[in-house]
């Protein structure tokens, strides 16, 4: 696609300026005229956010967005219904889930909105040192609360399982070296806490062993992305109330359930039991996990286009590990948490799963800072604007990459995937996002692979929907960063592959929305066109059962010899994308869970 004419840029620039401007007085003063009082899911959506267009519309066209889309209330599920909506729809809904998530949090209440304050307005408190407000998300319960090292995730006699207690983060007995508090892991100076507990735990390196080119290379983690996840506070109580965060064994119930599911080719009802009245696995209708991914902001980065809050993160020390907590604010002097005063976090990606009414399957929505892909040469320039995709529709694998990858799929049911590297020599050091790739099941070692562009170009109608929302946000609230975030790709009804075994080109969804990925938490070629099931660790897939280690394939096997990953409605799919990868996990009867299926967290994991 051709870039457009400094005229034409010029235009589109006056365009949203001018449609943002019509609708800014109503949002501003919508927002800051709500009582004070808080709101959760229990809360219906504003009527004035109700409506959504029924039709997608051209590349390029102008989309009016309803006055209120931006709102505290998260909505409980698409207008019209899932499987009825078109990829505007669901771009529109993921953009209020992602606006209402961000939403200054209730003071002393888990997953609530401020719904007294606008989106940018709100303060921390007295240690916050100017920083903006706790965001809604900010106070999910991150995964070691939900599913602690040992213990329960509540204190003895805690009311509704401690949904609302303060963060505390405990892991297995031998992962703590504080012989007084076992599972609790010590700071990195050992100096005193100045400041509270950080809501945000990022005990997941890079599972692709991504980095940020971007990042200084010092102190530790250097230019590493790290990750936390999160779960809202219906998906914790169903967690909480049943015992399956360790307390009991949820085995038998995920057994039972991933055989009533390829069984039925579909899930059970919420609640429902077998005919002995043992309990199904099905979280409940707006249960909500969340995967981000968090990067130390470096010279070049304006700290103002990110969302920033302060972090826990861990590094090694001797046999096991100490942590250190930000504070960007420099409130807590230069020994708060561990000598990080003037330490900005800034988030980088954003996966959001929300489970509702119409889709009991989840909406699967992945957002990435506008900055996160960029190119080593010129130094630090984007990769994409909102008005001009990085090439076309898909890109050769060979073009991504540097060095160039080759993925060969694996075609039949006896074939394995293959990646391969077309020279040896990695990529040069630079700003642009790079990769570790480690020597594992047949993958060739390379040292630095740079990510230089996405797989699959972004649709053209999620496109439209990044820019509407991207003018609304800067006219009416300027001072926020959440005007620099766009959404890549929504998953919101199940699509089937057509000939397993070849990538999906042409079908009911462009193949963005098929594999829908970011790149940032899935970077590497298998994850960003992601199909069928991981064979090899996280390193290979296949849309085929296991051929050799037979006893993992789930039985009874609906599509076999094909790997059927997703059901609804009487029927299996081979699903692609964040649908299909955890949909692996509703076949075998977690229900997408992946944190459920591996319960306790034993220990914050950290790469050197």
């Amino acid at each position: 696609m051709s870039r457009p004419s400094r005229r034409a840029r010029l235009r589109w620039t006056v365009l949203l300026g001018l449609l943002a401007s019509a609708a800014v007085a109503t949002e501003a003063a919508g927002s800051r005229a709500h009582t004070a009082r808080t709101t959760d899911l229990d809360a219906p959506p504003p009527p004035t956010a109700e409506a959504a267009p029924s039709t997608d519309r051209a590349a390029d066209a102008p989309l009016d967005l309803p006055a209120g889309f931006i709102g505290p209330a998260l909505p409980r599920d698409i207008t019209g219904g899932a499987p009825a909506a078109t990829l505007t729809d669901a771009a529109l809904f993921a953009w209020r889930d992602f606006l209402a998530l961000n939403w200054p949090a209730a003071a002393g209440a888990r997953g609530k909105a401020r719904v007294d304050a606008p989106l940018d307005g709100g303060a921390l408190g007295d240690d916050a040192g100017g920083l903006p407000a706790t965001r809604v998300w900010s106070t999910f319960k991150a995964r070691v609360e939900t599913y602690p090292g040992q213990g329960d995730p509540f204190a003895p006699g805690a009311a509704d399982y401690g949904a609302q207690a303060p963060p505390r983060y405990i892991y297995g007995p031998d992962a703590g070296d504080d012989p007084a508090h076992p599972g609790r892991i010590t700071p990195c100076d050992r100096t005193a806490d100045r400041l509270a507990v950080p809501w945000h735990n990022l005990d997941e390196p890079n599972h692709n062993n991504l980095r940020a080119g971007l990042s200084p290379e010092a102190p530790f983690p250097g230019q590493q992305v790290l990750l936390e996840t999160k779960i809202n506070p219906v998906g914790y109580r169903y967690v909480a109330e049943r015992g399956w965060y360790g307390a009991r064994s949820i085995r038998k119930a995920y057994r039972r359930t991933g055989d009533f599911i390829r069984r039925e080719r579909r899930a059970p009802e919420p609640g429902s039991t077998d005919d002995q009245g043992r309990a199904y696995v099905v979280f409940p209708d707006q249960s909500m996990m969340l995967k981000a991914g968090w990067r130390r902001l470096g010279a070049q980065d304006d700290p103002a286009r990110f969302l920033i809050e302060r972090v826990r993160y861990y590094e090694p020390r001797g046999d096991g590990v100490c942590y250190r907590d930000s504070d960007p604010a420099g409130v807590g002097g230069d020994q708060a948490g561990g000598g990080n005063a003037r330490d900005h976090w800034g988030l980088l990606a954003f996966h959001i799963t929300h489970k509702t009414p119409s889709a009991p399957y989840f909406i699967w929505a992945t957002f990435e800072h506008v900055d996160a892909l960029v190119r080593n040469r010129p130094a630090g320039s984007p990769v994409e604007t909102l008005e001009t995709p990085a090439g076309g529709r898909t890109r050769p694998v060979e073009r991504v990459y540097t060095p160039a990858l080759e993925v060969v799929a694996a075609a039949t049911k006896d074939s394995e995937q293959h990646v391969r590297v077309r020279g040896s020599d990695p990529a040069p050091a630079g700003q642009a996002l790079y990769f570790i790739q480690e020597a594992r099941h047949g993958v060739p070692g390379v040292e630095r692979v740079a990510v230089e562009a996405r797989l699959f170009e972004t649709p053209a109608e999620i496109r439209a929907v990044n820019r509407a929302v991207q003018a609304r946000l800067a006219a009416a609230y300027p001072a926020s960063p959440l005007s620099h975030y766009r959404l890549v790709s929504v998953q919101w009804v199940p699509v089937d592959k057509p000939v397993p075994g070849r990538p999906y080109t042409d079908g009911a969804v462009d193949p963005a929305v098929y594999y829908a990925a970011n790149v940032v938490l899935e970077p590497q070629p298998v994850h960003q066109a992601f199909s069928g099931q991981f064979i090899a660790g996280f390193t290979l897939a296949s849309d085929f059962l296991h051929q050799d280690l037979i006893f993992l394939n789930p039985r009874p096997n609906p599509g076999k010899p094909v790997f059927l990953n997703t059901f609804y409605q009487g029927r299996g799919y081979l699903a692609g994308g964040c649908m299909g990868c955890h949909g692996s996990r509703q076949a075998y009867g977690t229900d997408w869970s992946f944190t459920l299926y591996r319960g306790r967290v034993m220990a914050p994991e950290t790469k050197p």
